[in-house]
């Protein structure tokens, strides 16, 4: 059990975007494990990469989704997106110079700034509209 396990209270209404949290939860749980464990630097760095990597696609994929819905509230989700891809860069280039002091705001971040306060937070605001619009597609192919 990590310390940012998956559950249903995270879900979005899509299942894409609920497999992309789902596997960012898993990377977190890594990436968090390895600096509680004091893993290699190298290893630490190459987890920094895979989630910024993986974050950039996982929000161009949801700002694309938030877009098909119509969601209001996508340019404020897109900034808070190129907001939290920025500070993440941060954390990594302090992280290469050899700062290692940044580890432990990286964990907090992600714990509450990422998975509680973003996912829970912001993204909780547009499942209405992914359930509503992928609900109603669903019916329409049923119909036919």
């Amino acid at each position: 059990m990590g310390l940012s396990d998956w559950s249903p209270k995270y879900t979005v209404n899509h299942p894409v975007m609920d497999e992309h949290h789902h596997a960012l939860f898993k990377l977190i749980d890594r990436l968090s494990e390895a600096i509680f464990e004091k893993k290699e630097n190298e290893f630490i760095g190459e987890l920094l990469n895979s989630l910024i990597e993986y974050t950039k696609m996982h929000f161009a994929a949801e700002e694309k989704l938030m877009l098909q819905v119509n969601y209001p509230g996508l340019l404020q989700h897109k900034e808070a997106h190129e907001k939290m891809v920025a500070q993440v860069q941060e954390y990594q280039r302090r992280f290469k110079e050899g700062d290692r002091t940044v580890t432990a705001e990286i964990s907090q971040f992600l714990m509450t700034d990422w998975l509680v306060k973003h996912i829970l937070g912001m993204d909780e605001l547009y499942a209405p509209y992914f359930k509503k619009a992928f609900s109603d597609a669903k019916d329409q192919n049923a119909k036919k």
